[in-house]
């Protein structure tokens, strides 16, 4: 039996490797080593209090390290949208002003015209 869980443990281990990613990580968290399925479990398979103890602190380290590195993710998506955010706007100043030359172009082109044609009138 005890031969068996360190065989499962192994490829749990080498599963876990290959299938972690930076899009989908995976978190292995060793219940194992240190475990004592006497002394730890009320039943010969749920965890006792000692057992529930013994976990939370295995778990706990798994579950901020996760957190973090989502928190990580989250704040880098936020800084390079704000950054995306930052530029549109820039260009969209650029864009106005363009707006704004051109219509000021237009304008002159108008008042030239108008100057035109009264001196043709003339």
């Amino acid at each position: 039996k005890h031969a068996a869980l360190l065989s499962l443990n192994t490829l749990l281990r080498l599963w876990a490797e290959q299938a972690n990613a930076k899009i989908s990580p995976v978190y292995l968290v060793d219940h194992f080593s240190g475990f004592d399925p006497v002394a730890d479990l009320r039943d010969g398979l749920h965890p006792n209090r000692q057992g529930d103890v013994k976990m939370a602190q295995r778990w706990h380290p798994a579950m901020v390290r996760a957190a973090l590195e989502v928190m990580e993710d989250r704040k880098m998506e936020w800084v390079m949208e704000k950054e995306r955010e930052k530029e549109m706007a820039e260009e969209g100043k650029l864009e106005r002003v363009m707006e704004k030359e051109g219509e000021r172009e237009m304008e002159v082109g108008r008042k030239g015209k108008g100057v035109r044609k009264e001196l043709r009138r003339r």
